[in-house]
């Protein structure tokens, strides 16, 4: 009985660098038998299969679309190559998933994601290399949890493992392998891929493929062979093997060239798929009926961009180093300096030497064969489908979830944050909506406009809630992302909270955190992001700082005060019409959130699945807000003694910036005091909040914040003397400074005999407000950082004010503004705080940090991208500082951290810096570079 087309399941097994000439079923009789040869003996072997290029990205992007790397857009081994992958390229798993099939893909290697990402249903990986696995080996719990979750998976199902032991050359580090080691580690991994097979219970009518994705430089300097040669198309590069075992296929032995390019259409055709038609051919009329394959197989070079910093190359290039045709006896490479060289296969011939000057009819036939095979080649997969009558698009497929990202003006962040969104992981479409009036985001739009996942969609003119609902109507997905354009997204952003969400039984909604850089050293040319820990780990090899920023609510059933998570926000259709879409009342949209919060549990990622350069500053989706405020200023006045409030009145309604309202407090008993004083300065608009005599400092603070409608907000103690330029200095420096959180102005304090001092404005900066209480006189702000940073909280008791300045300064830093000077009587100054409250401040800010001591977000100050030096003692020195005044802080008992290493902290005295320790479990293990 024949081979029968049906459904089946499919385990494809890419074992990376296994060359051809290192199996005894191809020819070499040197070496022992092992697992790989008995499958080779048991189906269908094609010894002479030819990779479409000698690096893996390349080569898998090829496989799976049965294209050219360059018509995928991934013409070399460089990560930015990755994000680029073409949007129109149909893989073999997004027809496998579209035909009921769940995919699986699995990468032994947990660093940068070499294959294409689309119709995958679950795309995982292991370890950092090989070297960071338990006993050296990839076969180990990750690996076995990942076989476990494919073998019991009920369905038709396809998986495509992807295996580096060989990568890995056996964890050493050497540019130089060694035939004798190479065969070794062949042998390992042999033994590997058999247990992988035993582990999965491949039974005999499923598909069994084994194949590598390019070959490797044995017995010399590997790179400097690829410099030199690369483009040349070295045999031992370039020559790898495939295998197929299934019921119904006959052991033979295929000696004629086939392609890598042939093989995600011939397991379609075995499971009865007619659907990918790109440029390889189906080998199962081979494997069946014995019929030739034919013609040459094109192979494509293009070398890896060389970069200072990053080892994985530079910029994704746009053109091809070269362009082989390898046939069963010659090779015929075109180089695009014009050089052209034959090569002779047959037996007793050397590789690379060439003979063209000796075969020009041989020259004269594969010249046409260069022509007919890449010169006339379409440029698009579109292109190419549309020659070929395949009728299968990715286009036509509904995405799962669409992306929101509301866009005031074109940022340079707005590139890059489109660009780590197309990387992401299932099918989705990004709802780009455009309210800059000035046609930057729109010319910017213009580059996507081949990219059927982005949409431009207008929308001038409306606040950010009709924004929202107009994009969330034309979206198609059955999840809803509120993305921010001021962000970048790591790879697995998407597929982490989708799998939350639909892993959850009492959950339509989620969020994860995010990690601030304070310094980013791939930040300006590195496009790939990847997964979020590969991204950090060599950021900080580099010389990068940064830390975890957690965003988890206290109360996940109340998202109040909570305006920031739309940055990182996944949920259902079915909820966010359920609370009848977003708020269009005003300018904040932070009630969404909190309607959504009471239609169902909001859980949070405790994971860092966005990036963001500097202190996570810029709440509600980083967007200025387009509405009109009440008033441009809101200035708080606070005092007990109304007798005070006259001489700050009579400044303020000298102030050159009229564009304000007051807004004040009084007890029932001082009402009509203060309403007659009020009385005297009808010209400026005030409000007047009655609060009750026994209430609480943070209660009297989150009234007059909640009635204070200016677009900034300033605190002024009663008493205060303000000169006449004060607000126009401070707003004027607010607007100059659109990126900074707030500004702060000088002090002149005044006592007896006129004695004044001066307090200069300076930057305000974290680490001073954790040395000692600041004060928020001075301060102005964008009252809308209240959405991301919340009120006044009353468990700090006398420290509200100083908390509040804490919790404004780690949104981002501010701006000094020496010229605006707040005269106070040191007679009426700050009141005193008691020890308990200082230290119930020090706890919420440990809380905020996720309970530890952050020593790289409070002295974020130190980092900048051109200092190069080690940064541990400075921030070791500041914390002995820091325990001084504050000694209690070790009594918390929590860890503390630089840059992602836990550090040990022996005693509160100490006088010399601690040492680094291993890190606790969720912070990284290795020390840090710096």
């Amino acid at each position: 009985m024949g081979y029968v087309k049906k459904r089946r399941n499919i385990i494809w097994l890419c074992v990376d660098g296994l060359r051809a000439d290192s199996l005894q079923s191809a020819g070499n009789n040197k070496v022992e038998r092992h697992f790989i040869d008995d499958v080779a003996s048991r189906g269908a072997f094609f010894p002479n299969c030819i990779a479409a290029a000698q690096s893996t990205i390349s080569s898998s992007a090829s496989f799976f679309t049965s294209m050219t790397p360059e018509m995928c857009r991934q013409p070399t081994q460089t990560a930015n190559c990755i994000p680029q992958f073409h949007p129109d390229a149909v893989t073999i798993a997004d027809i496998l998933k579209a035909h009921g099939y769940s995919t699986f893909r699995w990468n032994d290697m947990d660093t940068y994601s070499c294959h294409a990402k689309t119709g995958f249903d679950h795309y995982e990986a292991g370890y950092f290399g090989l070297r960071s696995t338990p006993n050296l080996s990839f076969d180990a719990e990750k690996r076995d949890d990942f076989l476990q979750k494919f073998k019991e998976c009920s369905e038709s199902k396809f998986i495509y493992m992807h295996l580096l032991h060989l990568h890995e050359y056996g964890g050493e580090s050497a540019r130089v392998w060694t035939g004798q080691k190479y065969l070794h580690h062949v042998r390992e991994v042999a033994d590997e891929v058999a247990g992988i097979v035993d582990k999965l219970g491949v039974c005999d009518d499923d598909i069994l493929m084994i194949h590598s994705d390019h070959g490797v430089t044995l017995n010399q300097d590997f790179v400097e062979f690829e410099e030199r040669h690369g483009g040349t198309f070295a045999e031992g590069r370039i020559r790898v093997f495939s295998v197929f075992k299934c019921d119904g296929i006959e052991p033979s032995v295929y000696p004629g060239v086939v392609g890598n390019i042939d093989l995600a259409p011939t397991l379609l055709e075995m499971v009865g798929i007619d659907q990918m038609k790109g440029l390889g051919k189906s080998l199962l009329p081979v494997i069946t009926d014995g019929a030739e394959r034919g013609g040459p197989i094109l192979a494509c070079w293009t070398s890896k961009p060389t970069h200072p910093l990053h080892v994985i190359g530079g910029e994704c290039p746009s053109f091809l180093d070269s362009v082989c045709l390898r046939d069963d006896d010659w090779k015929y490479t075109v180089f695009r300096n014009g050089e052209k060289t034959l090569i002779d296969l047959r037996p007793g011939a050397e590789d690379l030497v060439d003979v063209k000057s000796e075969h020009p009819d041989l020259v004269e036939k594969y010249e046409k064969l260069y022509k007919e095979m890449y010169l006339d080649l379409p440029e698009t997969p579109h292109e190419l489908y549309q020659q070929t009558g395949q009728t299968f698009f990715r286009s036509d497929i509904v995405p799962e979830t669409s992306f929101l990202m509301p866009v005031h003006t074109a940022s340079v962040n707005l590139r890059k944050s489109i660009l780590s969104l197309i990387d992401q992981l299932g099918y989705f479409e990004i709802l780009v909506l455009d309210g800059d009036e000035s046609g930057g985001v729109a010319e910017l739009m213009e580059e996507y406009s081949d990219d059927h996942r982005i949409r431009h969609i207008p929308v001038y003119g409306i606040e950010l809630g009709k924004m929202l609902n107009d994009g969330l109507a034309k979206s198609r997905g059955k999840y809803i992302a509120t993305v921010s354009a001021e962000y970048r997204y790591t790879e697995h952003y998407l597929y982490i909270l989708l799998n939350a969400l639909k892993s959850s039984t009492s959950s339509d909604f989620c969020y994860a955190d995010a990690y601030q850089f304070y310094k980013d050293p791939r930040k300006t040319d590195y496009n790939y992001i990847g997964p979020y820990h590969f991204y950090f780990r060599n950021a900080k090899n580099q010389g990068g700082v940064g830390s975890h920023r957690y965003l988890g609510l206290r109360s996940h059933s109340s998202m109040i005060g909570a305006g920031y998570v739309g940055d990182v926000a996944l949920f259902t259709r079915e909820l966010i019409e359920a609370v009848g879409g977003f708020d269009e009342s005003g300018d904040s949209i932070k009630s969404t959130w909190a309607k959504m919060g009471r239609h169902t549990d909001c859980v949070n990622i405790p994971v860092p699945l966005l990036l963001s350069d500097g202190l996570l500053s810029r709440p509600t989706f980083g967007l200025p807000s387009p509405a009109s405020h009440h008033k441009k200023i809101s200035v708080v006045l606070c005092g007990d003694d109304p007798s005070l409030f006259w001489p700050t009145l009579e400044s303020l309604q000298n102030q050159s910036e009229t564009n304000f309202e007051v807004v004040m407090a009084a007890t029932q008993k001082q009402l009509a005091t203060v309403s007659s004083l009020a009385e005297r300065f009808f010209t400026m608009e005030m409000q007047l909040c009655v609060v009750d005599e026994t209430a609480s400092l943070d209660y009297k603070c989150n009234v007059l914040t909640s009635k204070a409608k200016g677009k900034f907000l300033t605190w002024c103690q009663a008493g205060t003397l303000l000169p006449s330029s004060y607000l126009e200095e401070l707003v004027a420096a607010i607007d100059a400074n659109p990126e900074s959180s707030f500004v702060n102005a000088s002090r002149m304090l005044t006592g007896d005999g006129n004695k004044k001092q001066i307090i200069t404005a300076h930057d305000v900066l974290l680490k001073d407000v954790w040395m000692s209480p600041q004060s928020i006189w001075g301060i102005l702000y964008r009252r809308r950082l209240h959405d991301e940073i919340g009120l006044f909280d009353a468990k700090v008791g006398s420290a509200g004010m100083w908390d509040m300045v804490m919790r404004i300064v780690e949104t981002g830093r501010g701006v000094p503004v020496p010229n605006a000077i707040l005269m106070q009587s040191s007679l009426h100054m700050d009141v005193s705080i008691e020890q308990s409250d200082s230290m119930s401040l020090y706890k919420e800010a440990v809380n905020r940090m996720g309970g530890l001591i952050d020593l790289g977000m409070i002295n974020n100050d130190l980092f900048s991208e051109s200092r190069e030096e080690d940064y541990l003692e400075p921030v070791l020195a500041r914390f002995v500082e820091l325990l001084k005044v504050a000694p209690f802080l070790m009594e918390l008992n929590v860890p503390v951290i630089f840059n992602g290493v836990q550090l040990d902290i022996k005693s509160e005295r100490q006088t010399a810096p601690p040492s680094t320790n291993r890190a606790s479990p969720g912070h990284e293990t290795a020390k840090s570079s710096n």
